[in-house]
């Protein structure tokens, strides 16, 4: 089976399992930090309501990308710029298989390994902790049990976004993709997510980030949604091409890609 066909077969159990469970609001925080885990790089808010999923930047910049579950397309908004632009997930799946394929062949190390990641992975079952190490990335995650309803939300939310992310940044998704897979498969939600990126065997990137899961969706947070349906209509609609190419000329993201 190629890898295309085995994304859209994945993709298939993942949405049925998620329209199964689908009707409770929740909300999910995610700061990210740098190495020491002082400074705070990044907040997401993420909202899960009315069989879409919000995903809202509050720093560095204000940025809004919606899934909808059930058309299976996003729209990708930047409030700053007055701007939005639309993707369908099959354009996403095409897109990711096409760059895992460059990928295999680079010639950078941490290019290739994305690609195809392979990862010793240990988990303590008393601690909840999952250890997953390589030569080049290594993942050290403090996790809770969470119930089916809100891990198949989850996981749905992970693998989209994993994938939608990389379109801005400089690896494929397959290292994110891995840990979402380990993290599924033992039904657990992430609290607090290392990462350590390697070169020759040194550590020369560390990065955290850590998520709360929030159970009902607070006023303020019913707010926010409120404002972003009210104005969204209100900013200029572009092709795809054009915005992935106005955001990446905004910013350039180092190799840790900020991962979620």
């Amino acid at each position: 089976m190629s890898f295309r066909a085995s994304l859209v077969c994945q993709f298939v159990v993942f949405m049925f399992l998620a329209a199964m469970c689908r009707g409770e609001e929740f909300a999910l925080e995610t700061k990210i930090y740098d190495g020491d885990g002082k400074q705070l790089q990044a907040e997401n808010i993420t909202l899960f309501a009315d069989n879409e999923i919000h995903d809202f930047s509050i720093i560095p910049e204000q940025k809004v990308t919606v899934f909808d579950r059930n058309a299976r397309r996003f729209t990708l908004a930047d409030e700053k710029h007055r701007t939005q632009a639309s993707l369908a997930a099959e354009e996403l799946v095409r897109f990711i298989a096409s760059e895992r394929a460059r990928a295999e062949t680079s010639n950078v190390a941490l290019i290739r390994f994305a690609s195809k990641p392979e990862f010793d992975v240990s988990f303590d079952e008393e601690t909840g902790k999952l250890e997953m190490l390589s030569k080049v990335w290594n993942y050290r995650v403090e996790t809770e049990p969470i119930d089916a309803t809100k891990l198949a939300d989850y996981h749905e939310f992970a693998q989209w976004f994993t994938q939608l992310n990389a379109l801005f940044r400089p690896l494929p998704p397959g290292i994110r993709m891995e840990l979402n897979r380990e993290l599924f498969e033992r039904k657990l939600f992430p609290t607090r997510v290392q990462v350590e990126i390697k070169n020759g065997g040194k550590v020369v990137v560390r990065q955290e980030s850590r998520h709360r899961l929030i159970p009902k969706l607070p006023n303020e947070h019913r707010l926010t949604l409120g404002k972003w349906k009210s104005q969204k209509d209100s900013l200029r609609l572009i092709s795809f091409v054009e915005y992935r190419a106005q955001q990446l000329s905004l910013v350039r993201v180092p190799d840790d890609s900020k991962q979620r």
